[in-house]
């Protein structure tokens, strides 16, 4: 809405890489992604801007996790399949049921309420959660009311058309009404994925905490290695975080920013000599080393050989 440059520019403001654009499945810190969204409503000057961009969302941008949901029988048991696999999708939110006198509201918690300005994010949920219900209630249907998680605003004319029902400000969670009598509806028209989802297709939660957190910085300096940037400070703040908080977690895990760096290094040297024709010189940038030596010399201690000799041996073996 604003152009690349704009949207560029955003992103580097708030230390994410602008790789992330090609890479949907990678995982960023929610409180950032809140931030960025409110920084893109700034920037194009647009109040609901949040309602735009729920406009520009589709349960296929939500991947497994939705359409596993979708192939439930009913709409209850979606809705049930929906929030106790949240962990496919995302981490340190909550997503639940609440029961009314005659309806059931389904519920989102994001946690940040209260420290950070949710509105925009909140206000992009309303149309994906909309055409969620449309699939089994029809394309007629609308909430009895909406809960959101903010206080009233000055302008809600988009939201209001949106919703074309009630609007509940300042709860402490974001929600959507639906009538317990309709529950038992089968989906209406045909699944929105080329094939159906089993919970097989989702990807497994990770083992712990520990895990998860490693897992997730590692993701986040693959990122950054495509944008050719390795520094800690940058790679902090794109965690929220101090760089001396970051080492001091890595520490208690057994770890040092620079070691999980040379395994993002490694992984992606190696792939990149298994799987693509790029000189070495080319590779030794790509990783954001001074010098094609010095990558040789790294990669020589973790395979014992060069990368040419490494990229010989393995085209032979094929």
């Amino acid at each position: 809405m604003a152009g690349d440059r704009a949207l560029n520019r955003i992103l580097q403001s708030h230390d994410l890489p602008l790789s992330v654009l090609d890479a949907p499945e990678h995982r960023v810190p929610l409180a950032k992604m809140i931030r960025v969204m409110e920084a893109a409503a700034r920037t194009i000057g647009d109040a609901e801007f949040g309602v735009s961009l729920g406009s520009k969302t589709t349960a296929l941008d939500y991947g497994n996790w939705a359409g596993y949901a979708y192939c439930a029988p009913t709409l209850g048991q979606a809705l049930h399949r929906v929030c106790r696999t949240l962990w496919a999708h995302e981490s340190g939110t909550k997503m639940y049921l609440s029961l009314r006198e005659h309806h059931v509201v389904w519920c989102y918690k994001s946690g940040l309420a209260g420290y950070e300005n949710t509105r925009h994010f909140s206000d992009h949920l309303f149309e994906t959660m909309f055409v969620f219900f449309r699939g089994f209630l029809g394309e007629g249907w609308r909430p009895d009311w909406v809960e959101v998680d903010y206080e009233k605003p000055a302008r809600t004319e988009k939201l209001s058309a949106l919703v074309q029902n009630e609007i509940l400000f300042g709860r402490p969670n974001y929600g959507v009404a639906v009538r317990k009598a309709d529950l038992g509806t089968r989906l209406s028209g045909p699944l929105p994925f080329a094939r159906p989802i089993t919970s097989l297709d989702l990807v497994a939660p990770r083992d712990g905490k520990q895990t998860a957190f490693l897992d997730d910085i590692l993701k986040l300096i693959d990122l950054r290695l495509m944008d050719r940037i390795v520094d800690l400070d940058g790679f902090s703040r794109a965690l929220d975080l101090g760089p001396r908080t970051v080492q001091r977690q890595l520490s208690k895990l057994g770890y040092t920013y620079k070691h999980l760096l040379e395994i993002a290094r490694s992984r992606r040297a190696m792939a990149f000599l298994l799987e693509t024709d790029l000189p070495v010189k080319k590779i030794a940038a790509e990783l954001c080393y001074d010098a094609p030596e010095n990558f040789t010399r790294a990669f020589r201690k973790w395979q014992g050989v060069s990368p040419s000799e490494y990229r010989a041996k393995a085209q032979r073996s094929q």
